[in-house]
């Protein structure tokens, strides 16, 4: 079974949020990705190399999309709802397949798990079963549990459904996901119909090893107890809490312990026993083997306290190192057709959606980055954070670039022919094109062009997008038409992980990223446009430093 690589279809979506599954998180990016067209990950602050590897698969090429998630607290229903509701904003999405870390599908073939999933009706849910994998108590999982455990529950007491979404643009901002993704409903209460999928069922690893068990209880329950101090639920995460209580018991925890933990895991029923209870079940792995396994930590103790360590001691991913930004006082030199714009207007208007370019910086890893409009340099600055050895900021207005602390900043008229003889493996240009008058945007487009070696991120203002010094906004068609007659399409897997991740309403409805025809499928524009179709809302946008996704979540 080979993966999707087409750049015509993202409509199949799997959705999770993680925290430390350094043992198991490369496994299920590669086998689930066999069925889906594309992985967006929440990553909960992982401190044991969960996320590297994450990045690692994303640098393969792999269609995996990275959410870091500052937010210490298991409040999955809030950050799966807030995450199904923006991408569906955002992403043609047919199907969403809420996933666990430790949750492999199990599908005939990819075109079995599709006809089951196009039976559903527009705006229901699909539900299908666990079946628990359990270690066997004579030897202990290394490397592979896809290929170490081969046993499972012989009956599943209670058997718990986990749901997939058969998306509704009536209705997707209205979805609510349940705690443990075993349900959706709306935000009245009402549950989305439901139906089983046939043939199809979920492998469930909950309890692999006693370190990986052992860690993940003690920062599984310690994030309840977080969450409780909010939105205390009854009875919820009990089985996390009875975990909790063996795993700090001071004899330990035995394979034969870990087997029995396993067997008895979210159970109610007369405890189970080895062998009696489980039957011989092996997965084939839709993948031929690991590749970074050894970019992980697997010892408890260490996954705790670095766990813990984040509770004072910030990541800096979602920091920005603001400098002070100098006073000006020259508000008329050098300005483009606008007169709206100068230094002390971006002082007090700052806007910066660092998570878009995070991803490019880090998918992509460009040596050069050239911002053509940069303003104050903040993008270039995140480039330069991330490895960029040569970073140069193009502006019209004679602010400076307070956030450029290598590369040059250059006071040009973005209006007029601009060649600094050289190319860059990145160019930007974003929210700049409408700000110059039509007659003078071909040459803005040509600038980009003329200095691009390998890719481009663009976006220019929608036709009644409110904003200030707008007096050229277009609709994405105009500009895509102009890239495509100078040998330049859009790639469809980097526009849309942009517009996800973006907070600010004009980077989720405007971004593209472009390359060099002949690398993508040359229906990519003919989506974006169809999407483009689609009503969106503006919003009432305040200045920010946007260092994560979820950022508009906390501000509610």
């Amino acid at each position: 079974m080979t993966q999707n690589t087409s750049e015509t279809k993202y409509d199949v979506i799997g959705l999770s949020m993680v925290k430390n599954e350094a043992d198991v998180i490369e496994a299920f990016v590669r086998h689930n990705l066999a069925y889906l067209d594309m992985l967006i990950v929440a990553d909960n602050d992982s401190s044991d190399g969960t996320r590297e590897i994450l990045l690692a698969l994303q640098n393969e090429g792999l269609p995996v999309l990275i959410f870091d998630d500052p937010i210490f607290g298991y409040f999955q229903s809030q950050k799966m709802t807030f995450m199904y509701r923006k991408i569906t904003s955002v992403l043609p999405a047919s199907h969403i397949i809420l996933l666990d870390a430790d949750e492999f599908i199990l599908a005939g073939s990819r075109d079995h798990f599709y006809d089951a999933l196009g039976r559903l009706p527009v705006g229901s849910q699909g539900q299908y079963f666990w079946r628990t994998y359990i270690p066997s108590p004579q030897g202990i999982v290394r490397r592979d549990v896809l290929r170490e455990i081969r046993h499972r529950r012989k009956v599943e007491t209670p058997s718990y459904p986990k749901s997939v979404i058969a998306c509704d643009n009536r209705i997707n901002s209205q979805v609510v996901v349940d705690q443990g993704n075993h349900n959706v409903r709306l935000a009245n209460g009402h549950m989305l119909p439901c139906y089983q999928l046939t043939g199809v069922a979920l492998a469930h690893f909950p309890v692999r090893n006693a370190e990986q068990i052992k860690a993940k209880v003690v920062n599984g329950w310690f994030a309840y107890l977080a969450k409780n101090r909010t939105q205390h639920v009854p009875g919820e995460g009990y089985q996390w809490q009875q975990l909790y209580r063996k795993a700090i018991d001071c004899n330990g925890l035995t394979t034969e312990d870990v087997t029995r933990e396993a067997l008895s895991y979210a159970q109610t029923a007369t405890p189970q026993t080895w062998p009696d209870d489980v039957t011989l079940d092996p997965i084939t792995p839709q993948y031929p083997e690991l590749s970074y396994f050894d970019l992980g930590i697997a010892d408890a103790f260490a996954k705790v306290v670095r766990s813990c360590e984040r509770l004072f001691v910030p990541n800096p991913r979602f920091l920005f190192n603001l400098k002070q930004i100098p006073t000006v006082h020259d508000a008329n030199g050098g300005q483009q057709a606008s007169t709206a714009f100068h230094g002390s207007w971006h002082q007090q208007n700052l806007y910066l959606d660092l998570p878009p370019f995070r991803h490019v910086a880090e998918r992509h890893r460009p040596e050069s980055v050239l911002d053509l409009g940069c303003g104050l340099g903040g993008y270039l600055k995140i480039f330069a954070d991330s490895g960029a050895k040569r970073t140069v900021g193009v502006d019209g207005f004679p602010a400076g670039a307070a956030f450029l602390n290598e590369g040059p900043y250059l006071q040009r008229d973005l209006s007029k022919p601009l060649d600094l003889n050289e190319t860059f493996d990145l160019v930007l240009c974003t929210e700049v094109i409408e700000r110059i008058t039509p007659s003078c945007e071909d040459a803005v487009v040509d600038n980009i062009l003329r200095h691009a070696r390998e890719r481009v991120v663009f976006s220019g203002a929608d036709v009644g997008q409110p904003g200030v010094g707008h007096i050229n906004c277009k609709p994405i068609g105009y500009w895509l038409e102009k890239f495509s007659a100078r040998g330049w399409e859009p790639n469809l897997l980097d526009t849309y992980s942009m517009r996800a991740l973006a907070s600010f309403s004009w980077f989720q409805r405007n971004t593209v990223v472009l390359v060099r025809k002949g690398g993508v499928d040359g229906n990519a524009a003919l989506e974006l446009i169809r999407q483009a179709g689609q009503k969106v809302n503006w919003g009432d946008q305040k200045a920010a430093i946007v260092t994560h996704p979820f950022a508009a979540m906390m501000s509610k």
